[in-house]
């Protein structure tokens, strides 16, 4: 069948196109009605988008590869349609990364020239080191009390997703031209497709600031949950200041600045307290720039009028810093943000007790443990550096810092070459990477979440892997073009 939908010159015959996937389309929808018919309406949005993936997979490999990235919130957000293996969920972003790196890894073998010599870069090499060191956390928590299902679902979906997909990323970037630029268009597209989960959540808890605001952990734009978009937010909106400003995007503007807006009132609506304070940060390094700062006063004035429009929005702004007279704040106060001091200090003290780490999950048995309140579930300590430490293990902690001391060196270099055309683009990475600890200290970053303590989330995770792969890589194809020279 392979043989008669692609031509001479490997490409699909646009008929045969046209009625396999009508073909796949149909299969897909019966497939997932069966599974699921209570969501035939989303699923008749959504399904489309798996027969073309499909299509291209078998002719472009690299699109299929960018339309993943793009549609990351919609892919992630519908990781409820699962298998269930016990405790174990296998979700379509599952089934789908697994296929692209399968089909990545028969690409690498099948174009494999032997005289071309490759070796990792220092970058790629800790990558490796943090893998192999946070499979220490996996055999040091095998003993404890825990949901050991759970737990090595956290390990694939936080682990092996994103550090495999990084690869996956490095290895597009030496083979496509121009990938880059492909790249950093996909992530900014992301925004249209948690617009589009946003439009669907908000219809179900209804279109009100107070309805957001109590619904703030079970809605998430693509996450599942506010705060997991916070991280997504913060990793991806400095790039559209680079890509609004560049030459190479000039025909995708008026697309950019449609993601650039939908970003922007996203990340206002999450009501996080975390994104809030990393795009305080971003507009106030950017304003210093002075290619920027036409947008980022234009961006302070239309959040002020947007203030002063929507008062009630303020209001729950300072709500969630301040707190206000009534019970209720005063509530949100206590266990929203004067806990997580308790939270950091029972994270500390399973450190010092595991060293090796807890493994995903391990944490509530710290809390059970170590907590004031046992009965209370907290399954993570809420801030980035604590995560991976009692996580994965201090070792892989290490890791993980000299991996950031190594990238912003790198950022630093590739960010004042005179002879690199893409240079200014590495200043905003810095930028992302330097919001993602903010967030990632404030209010929590780990690479996978189990939403609800049920469905895994860690789109956000493949948006660092991007920025640190196009970091090596331009890094390494710098440092070769000086040798050459």
């Amino acid at each position: 069948m392979l043989g008669t939908i692609i031509n001479e010159n490997g490409d699909l015959k646009p008929v045969q196109i046209v009625l396999v996937f009508i073909f796949l389309y149909v299969l897909s929808i019966t497939v997932l009605v069966i599974i699921r018919p209570t969501f035939i309406v989303y699923f008749a949005i959504i399904v489309p988008l798996l027969p073309v993936l499909l299509f291209i997979l078998i002719n472009k490999l690299d699109y299929s590869l960018l339309i993943y990235i793009a549609f990351t919130p919609i892919i992630q957000h519908y990781s409820f349609v699962s298998i269930h293996l016990g405790d174990f969920r296998v979700t379509p972003d599952m089934v789908i990364h697994l296929v692209l790196l399968i089909a990545s890894l028969n690409h690498f073998l099948y174009s494999y020239d032997t005289n071309r010599k490759r070796s990792l870069s220092l970058q790629d090499k800790i990558l490796l080191v943090f893998v192999i060191l946070s499979v220490f956390s996996l055999i040091a928590a095998s003993y404890f009390p825990i949901n050991h299902s759970k737990r090595i679902l956290l390990y694939y979906t936080g682990v092996f997703q994103p550090f495999t997909f990084y690869f996956i990323i490095l290895y597009f970037l030496s083979r496509v031209p121009n990938f880059i630029k492909k790249l950093i268009l996909a992530v900014t597209l992301t925004a249209s497709s948690a617009a589009l989960v946003a439009f669907i959540e908000l219809r179900e808890v209804g279109m009100s600031l107070i309805n957001i605001f109590i619904a703030r952990n079970e809605i998430g734009f693509g996450y599942h949950n506010t705060n997991l978009f916070g991280m997504h937010a913060a990793l991806v909106f400095p790039l559209y200041f680079y890509a609004l400003k560049s030459d190479d995007f000039k025909k995708q503007k008026q697309l950019l600045w449609l993601n650039f807006i939908l970003l922007s009132v996203l990340s206002v609506l999450t009501l996080n307290r975390g994104t809030f304070v990393v795009l305080a940060v971003y507009l106030f390094l950017l304003f210093w720039k002075k290619e920027n700062r036409k947008i980022v006063i234009g961006f302070i004035f239309t959040g002020l009028v947007g203030a002063i429009y929507f008062i009630d929005l303020l209001n729950l702004y300072i709500n969630r810093f301040f707190g206000g007279g009534g019970e209720q704040s005063k509530f949100l106060m206590d266990q929203s943000a004067l806990s997580r001091l308790e939270v950091w200090r029972v994270a500390i003290e399973g450190i010092i007790n595991y060293p090796l780490g807890m493994g995903g999950i391990g944490y509530q048995y710290a809390w059970d443990k170590f907590g004031i309140e046992p009965s209370l579930n907290f399954v993570t300590p809420h801030q980035i550096i604590l995560y991976i430490a009692i996580d994965y293990g201090v070792p892989a902690l290490l890791a993980f810092i000299l991996l950031f001391i190594i990238v912003f060196e790198r950022i630093s270099i590739l960010s004042h070459a005179d002879n690199l055309a893409n240079s200014k683009l590495f200043y905003y990475i810095k930028l992302a990477f330097i919001g993602y600890f903010i967030h990632g200290f404030l209010t929590g970053g780990e690479f996978s979440h189990l939403s609800g303590n049920l469905f895994p989330t860690n789109g956000y995770s493949y948006m660092l892997m991007i920025l640190l792969a196009i970091v090596s890589f331009q890094y390494g194809k710098y440092t070769n073009s000086n040798i050459i020279n």
